[in-house]
């Protein structure tokens, strides 16, 4: 019994210090859109013909940018390809549908109407004796 009682203790041991080591060592995740340690658009200075290697770094490094850019819209281009497949595919399946719940109703209906009767009431008419 002292053995399950030991190993839950150390278990639980563990866990909180899994925590602690998660809450003070984050990897530098951000949510949502944008992590702040990606690179971002750097302006020029052109106005000083002097730092031509600055301008080359500088232009290196928006081109990371730009090339971050476009994986990420490129991303979504094959995720919105595959969506618009995926609705085709759900358009077709829906006429389908509607063309074979058409056919079965026209199926079970009649050629002709019924005739209903005492739908309406009808005059009495007087019988003479």
């Amino acid at each position: 019994m002292s053995i399950i009682i030991n190993f839950l203790v150390l278990f639980f041991a563990l866990l909180v210090l899994y925590q602690l080591n998660l809450a003070f060592f984050r990897i530098g995740l951000v949510e949502g859109l944008e992590n702040n340690s990606k690179p971002s658009f750097q302006e020029y200075n052109t106005n000083d013909p002097n730092n031509a290697l600055i301008l080359a770094q500088q232009n290196a490094g928006n081109i990371e940018f730009l090339k971050s850019q476009i994986d990420f819209v490129l991303e979504f281009r094959d995720r919105i390809n595959k969506m618009d497949t995926r609705v085709n595919d759900l358009t077709t399946q829906v006429e389908e549908l509607v063309l074979s719940q058409k056919s079965l109703a026209s199926e079970k209906l009649p050629e002709e109407p019924p005739v209903i009767t005492g739908a309406v009431e009808e005059e009495e008419e007087e019988v003479y004796i």
